[in-house]
C-alpha cells in the first residue's frame, strides 16, 4: 500500500533570501539542500564580486549539476568494471 507523504509547509534561508516552499521531504534534509546551495551562491559572490541575485543562482546551479554529472560517471563506470570483474569470476 502506497503511504501519503505529509506535505509541509517550511521556509529557507538562501543566499540572504527567505524562500516559503511546501515539500514531502524530511525538513532537515531540505534545509541542508538549502545551505548547500547558499554555500555555493556565497563561494561564487565571493569569488566573483558583486553580481546579480539570479546569476549567481545560475552559476551555483550548474556547478551543483557538473558535480552531479561527474559523480554520476564515475558512478556508472564503477558499475562497468563491477561487472566486468563479475563477468572474469564466472
Amino acid at each position: 500500500m502506497n503511504e501519503k507523504k505529509e506535505i509541509k509547509e517550511i521556509t529557507l534561508h538562501v543566499f540572504g533570501k527567505d524562500f516559503f516552499i511546501q515539500t514531502d521531504m524530511d525538513e532537515d534534509y531540505t534545509r541542508s539542500i538549502a545551505k548547500h546551495l547558499s554555500d555555493e551562491m556565497k563561494s561564487i559572490a565571493r569569488n566573483a564580486g558583486a553580481e546579480k541575485y539570479e546569476k549567481i543562482a545560475v552559476i551555483a546551479a550548474m556547478n551543483i549539476i557538473d558535480k552531479y554529472f561527474a559523480l554520476e560517471k564515475q558512478y556508472k563506470d564503477m558499475e562497468e568494471r563491477l561487472s566486468d570483474i563479475l563477468d572474469k569470476i564466472k
